[in-house]
C-alpha cells in the first residue's frame, strides 16, 4: 500500500501542484495524484508509483506504507474427521 501523506509531504516540499507533478509523470488530470495522495487509490501498480517517485527524487520503497494491513484472527472453527468421527479442530 501507499503513503499518500508521504507522497504529499514530498510535493509539497519540492514546491510543486498536484497539476504539475501529474504533468510531469505524463498524466493529462491530476485526478490519479489526488486519488493516490487521499487514499482513494491505496494500491497502485508498480509503474505509478515508480513515476511518482521519479517526479518526487525518491525511491519507490520509501513511498511505501510501512504498516501491514490487518489480518483475520480466530476464523471459523473446521472440523476434522479422526477415525470415523467428526471432531473440532484445535
Amino acid at each position: 500500500m501507499v503513503n499518500g501523506r508521504e507522497i504529499r509531504s514530498r510535493r509539497e516540499a519540492l514546491g510543486l501542484t498536484q497539476a504539475q507533478a501529474s504533468a510531469t509523470c505524463g498524466w493529462r488530470r491530476a485526478t490519479l495524484w489526488n486519488e493516490v495522495e487521499t487514499g482513494l487509490r491505496p494500491q497502485i501498480t508498480a509503474v505509478t508509483l515508480y513515476r511518482i517517485a521519479r517526479v518526487l527524487g525518491c525511491s519507490m520503497d520509501e513511498l511505501m506504507d510501512r504498516q501491514l494491513p490487518p489480518t483475520r484472527r480466530g476464523g471459523s472453527k473446521r472440523r476434522r474427521r479422526v477415525r470415523g468421527k467428526a471432531k473440532t479442530a484445535t
